[in-house]
């Protein structure tokens, strides 16, 4: 038999296998219809919190790792160096599917990594965990498959799990977020997608937003110290941290970036002070927000709607409807500066789970069989195919 019949019988077993594996051998899950917000309650992830000593962070980072196969351009000490003097109090180096332990005995070290590798980076942050998990899909993911990934990496209920850029490839498109659960923030800077935020808002999941440089190169001063996510939290111990991303006492910034800007002007512009939030109350079903400089501010609703607008201030108010499921806040500072605050939404008392849904056993039986049906008839073809060359091979 030619040597590229071979390689043509065991490419076609093996793509079989692969995918059979991820559409066929994936738990299939009962997802439920979307329900969004509800209630007499409204939650504010903002509420009673001292707003001084905020904790600048970036979670998503990569720097030279797996011998220079992935993109990374320096070392995890350098990258920590160069945050340090942008004022960041927390800076992962989350490389695929490694956690980095470099400074591992500092007070604000964090453990994190960027899991997945399919071809459409379906990619989430994992923080808190020293163990990479490998399980992943390399095709395209279905919904399905994108619940499995998060059910597995959800099982260590001390983790957060955030789902990177979103529109990065479409890997998350925003009805993906009608069904998906089990996550607790989604990146919307850079490369993610106020769309995903919404659609995941717009039916009662109670995650929060984060904002990352995803940076590669850090000799890029366009990107790196562009995005942050500011903690409310008491130290910037693992604990702190974590309680603050899973409470909701953050906000996602994008800081401003002048054309040409070296680091050393950047770094002296950032030191000179940020523009930062200062109040976000919710009295009489009215929400308060406040910040330190003069900006325009926006309040978005159900489904991503904007609901109101008010230019040139540094407070502006808005009254929650009884149609208002959910509330959250876009502010845009005049030097280009921008914020994004987390929800306030309502609730009857108890806030609603983010749960992963049940497994639906007897779907999942059905495309077991028909996964293992179609194993047994690319089996047979190639056994055909098999015999009869060697007939040929035999008879000529």
């Amino acid at each position: 038999m030619k040597k590229h019949t071979w390689l043509i019988l065991v490419s076609v077993w093996l793509l079989t296998l692969i995918s059979v594996n991820q559409y066929f051998f994936c738990p299939q899950y009962q997802f439920k219809a979307p329900q969004p917000f509800s209630g007499t309650n409204v939650y504010n992830p903002y509420e009673g919190v001292d707003f001084s000593g905020w904790k600048k962070c970036n979670f998503h980072t990569h720097v030279k790792a797996w011998m220079g196969f992935t993109k990374g351009t320096s070392t995890s000490n350098a990258a920590r160096k160069l945050y340090e003097s942008l004022g960041y109090d927390v800076y992962c180096i989350s490389n695929y599917q490694q956690v980095d332990r470099n400074n591992s005995d500092e007070p604000n070290y964090l453990e994190a990594y960027e899991h997945g590798y399919g071809i459409l980076k379906n990619h989430q942050t994992v923080l808190g965990t020293p163990a990479v998990n490998w399980k992943d899909y390399l095709l395209p993911q279905s919904l399905v498959n994108k619940q499995h990934i998060l059910a597995i990496l959800r099982k260590i209920d001390s983790v957060v799990v955030i789902i990177n850029h979103p529109s990065n490839m479409n890997s998350f498109p925003p009805g993906d977020f009608t069904f998906l659960s089990g996550y607790d923030g989604i990146e919307i800077f850079p490369s993610g997608s106020l769309a995903a935020f919404d659609s995941a808002l717009s039916v009662g999941r109670p995650v929060f937003c984060a904002a990352n440089d995803d940076s590669h190169d850090m000799n890029d001063s366009k990107f790196v110290g562009r995005n942050c996510t500011w903690l409310g939290a008491s130290s910037v111990s693992k604990r702190d941290i974590m309680e603050a991303l899973k409470s909701g006492r953050s906000y996602a910034m994008v800081v401003a970036y002048k054309e040409g800007e070296s680091f050393e002007e950047k770094i002296g512009r950032i030191k000179k002070g940020l523009p930062s939030l200062r109040a976000v109350t919710v009295q009489n079903d009215s929400l308060k927000v406040t910040v330190s400089d003069s900006a325009a501010i926006q309040f978005i609703g159900q489904g991503g709607k904007v609901v109101a607008i008010k230019e040139k201030c540094t407070s502006a108010s808005y009254p929650i409807r009884p149609g208002d499921t959910y509330v959250r806040t876009r502010i845009f500072f005049y030097d280009g500066n921008e914020i994004d605050l987390n929800p306030v939404f309502r609730y009857d008392g108890r806030i609603p789970e983010n749960a992963i849904p049940p497994i639906d056993k007897q779907k999942t039986f059905l495309f077991n069989l028909a996964g293992i049906a179609i194993l047994l008839a690319v089996s047979i073809c190639s056994a055909i195919i098999f015999i009869r060359k060697r007939r040929r091979l035999r008879n000529s």
